[in-house]
């Protein structure tokens, strides 16, 4: 996970909208407002403020009909895994899943949708074929997001899917910005990155997608300051599967060099003071 400390962040650092490239057509934005009631803050929350556990996981909830024979083995049981993720995921408050492409999604969302809002609105069928088709068409990347309605309202949403891919599965990046004063205090907000490269960096595509990723964040920071008005009490947490081999720490720089000062690799630390190696940290969430 990449971290942004919002005090130390510039947007001036990101590229300009004379420098981007024109937007995709496979894009959707989700009006700024909540949906859901924005809490009432208690003085507690402003005295000593909560954690917010945060969610992400790769859940490899692939259709059959996008894998080989080989590949079916090991992508099985997928009702009853994607039950399990979704018990886990409405453990937590913020939820950032990669490789939901519709196949057994009713059994994840069943257990989220009491307590947990989406960031973005889709027709859920009770057929994972149905699923798959509609999500595809939607151009999800296999994104999922979504946050706890009663103490984080997602004010606003974006995704993209990448112009330069490997594959065919449409992969991109998405956002949410969450109302967390219920958490943090008054006029504090949490922006929620969630994204999935491809699987390796042939063609230099990992480095191409992490390009258009910092683009997508630039363009995600203007709009919502323009909203928002001041970042000082914004947390920007980028996560998701990057499939960087540890050995290569190009594709790394690309994302801490093009999103200026303040960034912060959680996972990076997380392993150092746990003595993993780096092929752990870039290798997965």
């Amino acid at each position: 996970m990449m971290e942004h400390r919002p005090h130390e962040f510039d947007p001036a650092t990101l590229p300009n909208k004379e420098q981007q490239t024109p937007k995709s057509p496979r894009m959707e934005k989700r009006s700024l407002r909540a949906r859901s009631k924005i809490p009432t803050v208690d003085q507690s929350v402003l005295d000593k403020p909560k954690c917010i556990k945060i969610l992400s996981l790769n859940c490899y909830l692939v259709s059959d009909l996008a894998l080989s024979a080989h590949e079916r083995q090991f992508c099985c049981d997928k009702q009853e895994r994607a039950q399990k993720i979704g018990k886990f995921a409405a453990q937590h408050d913020v939820i950032a899943l990669q490789e939901v492409w519709g196949d057994s999604l009713w059994p994840l969302e069943r257990e989220l949708i009491e307590s947990h809002e989406r960031a973005f609105n889709t027709y859920t069928y009770s057929s994972s074929l149905l699923n798959v088709a509609s999500l595809w068409w939607k151009g999800t990347g296999g994104l999922w997001l979504g946050a706890q309605r009663s103490v984080l309202p997602i004010l606003t949403a974006r995704r993209v899917q990448f112009k330069h891919s490997q594959t065919r599965s449409g992969k991109g990046s998405s956002y949410m910005l969450l109302d967390a004063k219920a958490m943090w205090g008054e006029e504090s907000y949490l922006l929620m990155i969630d994204t999935h490269l491809d699987p390796t960096n042939e063609g230099h595509s990992q480095e191409i997608q992490l390009r258009e990723l910092v683009q997508f964040i630039g363009e995600a920071l203007r709009e919502i300051r323009s909203v928002i008005g001041s970042f000082n009490k914004v947390a920007i947490l980028l996560c998701g599967d990057f499939n960087i081999d540890g050995k290569f720490k190009g594709q790394h720089e690309l994302i801490t060099t093009g999103l200026g000062n303040g960034v912060r690799d959680l996972g990076l630390e997380w392993a150092t003071s746990q003595n993993q190696s780096l092929e752990t940290t870039y290798g997965g969430n």
